[in-house]
């Protein structure tokens, strides 16, 4: 109930609202909508401004000015007034963005602006309400900025500290095992009556353990220290050679191998080259159930090839690749190549094939068609 001391509050005219807002340091445009014969509306006519509104319009606002025909997005303004007029929350964002420095309806001191726009209801008026908020607008996109380079710079080192924990607890954990199972193979050799078969396959694990234990510290060096890239000396048909020497006890036979290999491998790739390697006959070794493999490299027609067959059961599609096959296809493109495997045409078994540009060759195997067979 109205306190009639009180009494109720004065209507606010135009002239009023006017007044209120004609000393504000804002773009201020009062319009009256214009109606069809079906009641929706077409256009808003200009029918009060103040003067900051007055100074950017070029043409000089008059009285009754059709908002379609003067606005520089038309539509856009007369939909952002039909929805002030039902009564919406509306505020927009307007970006002045002029190559010429200069506007074709409105006088500007700049040539790229951002106006803050508030349109709302009052009675029978729409009002636009706006204000350059270019200076913030800039603040707020170096804090942004700011603020991505804060993140990025934790992202960082989070991944560092991350490496780092993984890299002391393959060091105080995984290789120290390691060294224990090596230890305790001299042992048995040094104590115990080994036939000569076994001898040779025991050093063969000892051999392994130890190239194990290596590459593991090379991890973890590279895992403490990012900038030092994995690499590996040598001839790489050495390389190659001495993973197949050492994978040969877990294989129970060892593999026949072939190498024509005529350009020169970076020591990078060349570790790339004897991972690929030891996986694919890692996989052999544990899901072919094959008597026989075989492992050729060659470089021909712009490819370094690395081809790992075998006569076991062939792939699974039930047998979920595993990392073993995801790194090998991440290694091969991470160097523009790919890393196809597939059952042998000619005979029971698979094949293995790892291709990518040869080194200093500016291919991408990944992007072009070429001949995988």
């Amino acid at each position: 109930m109205t306190d009639p001391t009180r009494g109720s509050p004065p209507e606010l005219t135009l002239n009023d609202f006017s007044e209120l807002l004609a000393s504000a340091p804002l773009f201020v445009g009062v319009h009256t909508p214009v109606f069809a014969d079906d009641g929706s509306i077409t256009d808003f006519q200009l029918v009060w401004w103040n003067e900051i509104y007055a100074r950017v319009r070029r043409d000089g606002p008059v009285r009754g000015q059709s908002m379609m025909a003067t606005y520089l997005q038309p539509s856009v303004a007369l939909d952002l007034a039909i929805r002030a007029w039902r009564g919406e929350e509306v505020n927009q964002e307007f970006d002045f963005d002029f190559p010429d420095g200069e506007a074709r309806l409105y006088n500007w001191h700049k040539s790229t602006a951002v106006l803050s726009v508030r349109w709302f209801r009052y009675r029978n008026l729409v009002a636009e309400v706006a204000q350059d908020v270019t200076e913030l607008k800039s603040i707020e996109n170096r804090l942004l900025e700011s603020d991505l380079e804060l993140l990025e710079a934790w992202r960082l080192q989070e991944t560092v500290d991350i490496k780092q924990t993984l890299a002391r607890d393959m060091h105080d954990s995984v290789i120290q095992r390691l060294l224990a199972v090596g230890i305790g193979v001299r042992h048995t050799l040094n104590t115990s009556d080994v036939s000569a078969s076994n001898r040779v396959h025991a050093e063969l694990i000892i051999r392994n353990v130890d190239e194990a234990i290596d590459e593991l510290r090379s991890i973890v060096d590279t895992l403490m220290n990012p900038t030092t890239p994995e690499r590996v000396s040598g001839r790489a048909e050495d390389v190659i050679l001495d993973v197949i020497d050492s994978m040969t006890p877990l294989l129970g036979h060892r593999p026949a191998y072939s190498f024509s290999n005529r350009c020169e491998l970076p020591d990078d790739l060349k570790y790339d080259v004897s991972a690929v390697v030891r996986e694919s006959l890692a996989n052999v070794a544990q899901h072919a159930e094959a008597s026989r493999s075989f492992v050729h490299v060659e470089c021909r027609d712009g490819l370094f090839t690395i081809r790992v067959l075998d006569d076991g059961v062939g792939p699974k599609d039930s047998r979920p690749d595993g990392y073993g096959l995801a790194n090998l296809a991440e290694r091969a493109a991470r160097h523009g190549g790919f890393l196809e495997l597939s059952p042998r045409p000619d005979r029971p078994g698979s094949r293995l094939k790892w291709s990518i540009p040869c080194p200093g060759s500016s291919g991408d195997l990944s992007r072009t068609s070429v001949d995988r067979t």
